[in-house]
């Protein structure tokens, strides 16, 4: 929790801006201090800062202590090559940190330059952890909070149906911009949750590669560990696979086998496939492919094959298809993470019921990490007594 203080601290300037200074003494002027991500990635896309009179665009990542930088990978993740500036809350042991790319990033130790109030704030949030509403959350009836958690779940829908959508290629043929979506989207969810950029990256790079028709799964195997190969050879960090939970069902074999499994079954069934079937039958022949196996399964067809369903019926017009799509997202499960889950549940026992719940993910993200208390039915429902 006080880290999400932390970024609110700094997403609203929070803090004495004017005698900001880098660890190595160099001034410092935020233009901007950029758009929150609530993604994969830095902390703050596209700020803008004037470091000793230079002015440069790009992303800012905020830790509590500097050492966090190595100690979350950043320093071999290309992602964070684009960061400008990163801030620390303390300052013990902080200077500049290198990116996988070997840029030195200029670190800001911003406690100094925080007024007394805020820091003892941060104190008291550290000594309890808990969320804005958690004195009162018991005290809200089920209806409330499974109303505000439909809501949350409606909008994380949206966002994810726009976000797959952006792999929607409009000067390819529809039926080949739609399977290639739903391959990109596939690979993204085999590649949660650390993988996801080094999949997405293979996915787009695989899909027009020429094969006989249709390929079998072993074709599909070895073009993609050839392709894996290939770009270890000429673009080193690129495919850097990160063994994260330590599972063997999360190596990288176990997961371009599952994906070797998803590029032969678009290829051979092709858009047909999905026309010629309702939702409900699409999900059931999805949980018996050797892609949508397991814990995985479930998180596929929520977050893949349901938006994507949503998405054809746009495309071939049928109404009724988007609105079975919308209703079986809201009525789904969508196992949260073990750290969102607890938050609510130390803030009141009952939320235990919703844990899988597609909308308390992004009740968490969008709502409680950004502080749009203001937009929350429970929010609402507690200051009304």
């Amino acid at each position: 929790m006080r880290e999400l203080v932390f970024q609110r601290l700094w997403q609203h300037l929070a803090f004495q801006r004017r005698a900001l200074r880098t660890t190595c003494g160099k001034h410092v002027e935020i233009e901007s201090p950029g758009q929150l991500n609530t993604f994969d990635g830095p902390d703050f896309r596209s700020g803008i800062v004037v470091i000793n009179g230079k002015r440069l665009r790009g992303d800012i990542e905020l830790h509590i202590q500097c050492a966090d930088w190595y100690a979350h990978h950043h320093q071999t993740d290309q992602n964070y090559n684009s960061v400008i500036l990163h801030v620390c809350l303390f300052e013990h042991k902080a200077g500049p940190v290198r990116c996988q790319n070997q840029t030195e990033v200029p670190t800001v130790v911003l406690k100094p330059y925080l007024h007394k109030r805020w820091q003892q704030k941060l104190l008291e949030i550290e000594q309890h952890s808990n969320l804005a509403c958690s004195g009162s959350l018991h005290e809200i009836s089920r209806d409330v909070k499974e109303h505000q958690l439909r809501n949350a779940a409606k909008l994380y829908f949206d966002i994810k149906r726009e976000s797959m959508f952006t792999w929607f290629e409009v000067h390819r043929t529809p039926s080949d911009a739609f399977l290639r979506m739903v391959w990109i989207s596939l690979c993204d969810a085999l590649g949660i949750p650390a993988n996801r950029n080094p999949m997405q990256l293979l996915a787009k790079k695989t899909w027009d590669y020429k094969m006989t028709s249709p390929p079998d799964e072993n074709q599909c195997f070895s073009l993609l560990q050839d392709v894996v190969t290939m770009e270890l050879a000429d673009n080193l960090g690129a495919f850097g696979w990160k063994n994260k939970s330590g599972r063997p069902v999360n190596n990288k074999e176990n997961r371009l086998r599952q994906a070797a499994s998803a590029l032969h079954f678009l290829k051979k069934e092709g858009m047909g496939w999905f026309i010629s079937r309702n939702l409900q039958t699409c999900a059931d022949q999805f949980k018996q492919m050797h892609f949508c196996k397991g814990e995985r399964g479930a998180i596929i067809i929520q977050t893949v094959l349901i938006p994507a369903m949503y998405i054809l019926g746009e495309l071939v017009y049928k109404p009724a298809l988007q609105e079975e799509a919308e209703k079986m997202w809201i009525d789904g499960n969508l196992p949260a993470p073990s750290k969102v889950r607890a938050a609510f549940m130390k803030a009141d026992e009952s939320m235990r019921l919703f844990s899988e719940h597609p909308g308390l993910l992004p009740q968490h993200r969008y709502y409680c990490s950004t502080g749009k208390c203001n937009e929350c039915y429970i929010f609402k429902n507690i200051l009304r007594g």
